[in-house]
């Protein structure tokens, strides 16, 4: 089945998270579902995408802290566990708003798929930044 524009403008979904020095998952427990993670000790619950759907993300939006030059890296963690790097040095200046994509975006052509079991994380070298994601999700 494909969707038409208008079916995936209903689907349009925006949150926001403040990104940390330590690996921040973009989508929590909360809003995915968690799956034990054999990598680590004691089966800690790690936030993933439900197997079942597919996560577009089409607009990222990062906001500088008013205070300090930053930069910060998105990765995606496979459903192995094995994080792989998607944007790196994402530079953010104190008033800026960097995008990814730079300008308007299009939701019929999102910047990165999640299949389920995955996730996308980011860090930041310095404070919190925060991080406003556009997506879309099916249920495939």
């Amino acid at each position: 089945m494909v969707l038409q524009k208008e079916e995936i403008w209903e689907r349009i979904r925006v949150r926001s998270v403040w990104i940390l020095p330590a690996r921040t998952p973009l989508f929590p427990l909360n809003d995915v579902t968690g799956t034990p993670d054999e990598h680590m000790a004691g089966s800690v619950a790690v936030p993933t995408i439900v197997e079942r759907y597919m996560r577009y993300i089409v607009s990222l939006l990062f906001q500088g802290n008013a205070i300090v030059h930053q930069s910060m890296a998105i990765e995606q963690r496979d459903e192995n566990g094995v994080f792989h790097m998607k944007w790196s040095d994402v530079q953010v200046a104190p008033a800026a708003m960097p995008q990814i994509p730079e300008g308007a975006y299009d939701i019929e052509n999102p910047i990165i798929a999640l299949e389920g079991g995955t996730n996308l994380y980011g860090h930041v070298n310095g404070n919190s930044i925060n991080l406003t994601i556009t997506y879309w999700d099916w249920n495939v």
